[in-house]
């Protein structure tokens, strides 16, 4: 599967909600298997048009409805450009509880 992926001619830009996936996310995508409904439910939410690369960490009660790992999804957008993502516990590494669903670390 991975030569597959190596030998995959980009031909046509693969989109979702208006973001391209760029080739390390198509990678990482297939790698840790995120959930293409996950990802719908978050990307209907941003603009695609907006000009800043963005961080966002999207909660636990999010994800578990889609991935059961139960863990945070960190994902980093630039432009309209999915750049990569990766789960992590970000609520352990704070040692409080958060109570917001989405939060946006970074805007430049």
């Amino acid at each position: 599967m991975k030569k597959e992926l190596k030998n995959k001619k980009l031909s046509k830009v693969e989109k979702i909600c208006g973001f391209n996936k760029s080739a390390h996310f198509l990678y990482r995508e297939w790698d840790r298997k995120i959930s293409p409904e996950l990802l719908k439910s978050i990307l209907s939410k941003v603009n695609p048009k907006a000009p800043n690369k963005t961080i966002f960490i999207i909660g636990r009660r999010i994800t578990v409805q889609f991935d059961k790992s139960n863990r945070d999804l960190f994902l980093i957008i630039h432009k309209n450009i999915l750049v990569t993502y990766f789960f992590d516990e970000l609520r352990n590494q704070l040692g409080k509880k958060v109570k917001e669903n989405y939060i946006l670390i970074s805007q430049c």
